[in-house]
């Protein structure tokens, strides 16, 4: 029997470490790469990025293929940009603002001048009493500092009103007990800006008179299991918008949580459930959407760049290349285009939707909080010529605001600026081998015991032979004898004790 138990508790302790290791496989690199070009093919027969420069949909598309290292006419987008930002003024949506800012340098050129304009300042550190930042609530304050570390901007002394230790406070004094940052949206939104800060530096947050003290660390752990408490049973949020800046928020830390994984179904799995057969995604499971194609893009890409090591998707001083482009994919072509991919199996994929619950999201995340990127995109064959910035100094200084800058929501104390290097890893990465070293200790101690024991063979059969028969039979029977012996020794003793 106690050789029974310790084998079962081997079993036990290997499949605890094959679990440690678990991940679900459902969708390998390769299926992700289909998916991607399939998407991009979708986007450019239908929703046309250079037709509609500046909306959220191409603004995303483009990004997320920078982000990729896809060849495609960078330069011409920027040209659509450049015009765009010349009517930005502080009264403009700051997420708009925002999420020009990182198409800009997703497309090749320099947010801090494009024309004539600073839209890196604009959209995060100088706003006026006019729209101040925080306006829109957190997310502008997660979109912020998104902005500022896509191309590692600096908050230059003197006529800056926010510091990245301000945006990071700010961040987190909207925290609430539950982890959420209002919902799901913006919680992962917050996740993204947090995620370089993923450390135990305490920052000092007033709330409503009395100050707390906050570190981000704790608040991205806490931020998770609130998304574990309202994630559906297929992996996904309950809309694509939510699902895919979960994905991304998730590939920031750098981890895949088991608290994520929901039925054996991951987040990637949740957003392939919004995949359409012509190869775009939609909220609606119904026609395929630009605007949804494009989150669904960023996350993929996301996705991918995690897998491959290539660094977090809004840290556009690092680039990488995925090997999509037609000359580089080791994936099936399909015939007909100039893409390679392998061909998609929409039928195994969408099965999962009509089992999907679908529920709105009770309020959406700002466009500009949403995927945030940044590299230095390859040269497109056919780029433009045509277009050259030009070549004005940048401002070196910022007239002064009119009035005194009165930041919206809670007021937050000064404390040191405690920035540590934006590429350190979680150190979370480390559990599953820590617990597998013990594991197997564990294990090497109960083999040891063993071993030191005169009879091994765990699976040793009883021998079956006549003369084992009679030694087991004698040992019976002088047990049996020897139980006698005690009845009768304890029946004289109680006779002689009454007498």
């Amino acid at each position: 029997m106690r050789r029974l138990t310790a084998f079962i508790c081997s079993l036990m302790i290997f499949i605890g470490i094959g679990t440690s290791f678990q991940v679900n496989a459902a969708y390998t690199n390769d299926e992700i790469k289909s998916d991607i070009l399939s998407a991009i093919d979708w986007t450019n027969s239908a929703a046309k990025p250079l037709n509609n420069i500046g909306s959220i949909g191409a603004d995303l598309t483009v990004i997320a293929m920078s982000r990729a290292g896809l060849n495609y006419d960078y330069n011409s987008y920027l040209a659509g940009l450049e015009k765009k930002a010349v009517e930005f003024t502080q009264a403009t949506d700051v997420s708009e603002i925002q999420r020009t800012a990182l198409a800009v340098l997703a497309s090749g050129g320099d947010s801090e001048y494009i024309g004539d304009k600073d839209i890196v300042s604009l959209s995060s550190y100088y706003r006026s009493d006019e729209v101040p930042l925080g306006a829109g609530g957190v997310d502008d304050f997660s979109g912020a500092l998104i902005t500022l570390n896509s191309g590692d901007f600096k908050t230059p002394a003197g006529w800056s009103r926010y510091t990245r230790d301000e945006l990071i406070r700010s961040i987190l004094s909207y925290q609430e007990s539950n982890g959420s940052f209002g919902d799901t949206e913006k919680t992962a939104a917050a996740i993204i800006a947090l995620a370089p800060y993923n450390n135990s530096v305490e920052y000092i947050i007033s709330d409503n008179g009395t100050s707390k003290s906050m570190s981000c660390g704790n608040a991205i752990w806490n931020a998770v299991n609130y998304l574990s408490d309202v994630q559906s049973g297929e992996g996904e949020f309950y809309s694509l918008k939510a699902t895919a800046l979960v994905s991304m928020a998730m590939d920031s830390i750098g981890v895949d949580d088991e608290r994520l994984i929901k039925n054996k179904n991951t987040v990637m799995d949740g957003l392939l459930t919004y995949r359409n057969a012509d190869g775009g995604f939609s909220e609606d499971y119904n026609q395929s959407d630009k605007t949804a194609t494009g989150y669904a893009l960023c996350a993929l890409v996301s996705h991918l760049r995690k897998d491959n090591d290539l660094g977090s998707f809004f840290n556009f001083k690092k680039g990488g290349d995925l090997g999509l482009n037609p000359a580089q994919a080791t994936v099936t072509q399909r015939p007909g285009t100039t893409t390679a991919r392998v061909t998609p199996a929409p039928a195994a994929r969408t099965t999962a939707r009509a089992a999907a619950t679908i529920r709105p999201s009770s309020a959406t995340i700002r466009p500009a909080a949403t995927p945030k990127v940044k590299t230095t995109p390859k040269a497109s064959p056919k780029a433009s010529p045509t277009f050259i910035p030009t070549p004005t100094p940048k401002p070196t200084e910022r007239p002064a605001l009119v009035g005194p800058a009165v930041p919206v929501g809670p007021q937050i104390p000064q404390t040191p600026d405690p920035m540590l290097d934006n590429e350190k890893k979680s150190i979370s990465k480390a559990a599953p081998i820590v617990a597998s070293v013990l594991a197997l200790l564990a294990l090497a101690g109960i083999c040891c015991i063993y071993m030191m024991k005169k009879k091994i063979g765990i699976f040793k059969p009883a021998p079956d032979n006549e003369i084992y028969k009679a030694k087991q039979h004698r040992r019976t029977e002088e047990h049996r004898n020897f139980e006698k012996r005690m009845k009768i020794n304890d029946r004289e003793r109680y006779r002689h004790s009454k007498r």
